[in-house]
């Protein structure tokens, strides 16, 4: 029998986790988000606080479905990261997705072939 946590995105997460300090939730998207698509965007053509805005969509996601992700575009890792309330990443174990090298066509966006 498999102890693993399964991410329910229909369900939401666990409402009853208490919410991390907008600073702990910063740190955290820090860790998984590239700087490109994160702490990058920050100056005068994104915004001087897009990181912020990022976090503070992220924190009320969290908020309201107890659950958020750093998207696979978005990610250092290449892949979706799931987390809950606690911080805690739901899905790592999942390998990571295959993405074309060389852009030919719009599958190399979603790692996939035609």
């Amino acid at each position: 029998m498999s102890t693993e946590k399964k991410v329910d995105v229909v369900n939401g997460g666990d409402r009853t986790l208490p919410m991390p300090s907008f600073e702990a939730a910063k740190d955290f998207l820090r860790e998984f988000y590239l700087h490109s698509r994160f702490e990058g965007r920050d100056g005068e053509v994104w915004g001087r606080d897009y990181s912020d805005i990022v976090t503070r969509s992220t924190v009320e996601s969290l908020e309201k479905h107890a659950l958020a992700c750093v998207s696979q575009y978005d990610c250092n890792r290449g892949r979706v990261v799931w987390f809950d309330r606690s911080l805690t990443v739901l899905n790592p174990d999942e390998a990571p997705a295959q993405i074309q090298r060389v852009p030919g066509n719009l599958t190399h966006i979603y790692g996939q072939s035609l």
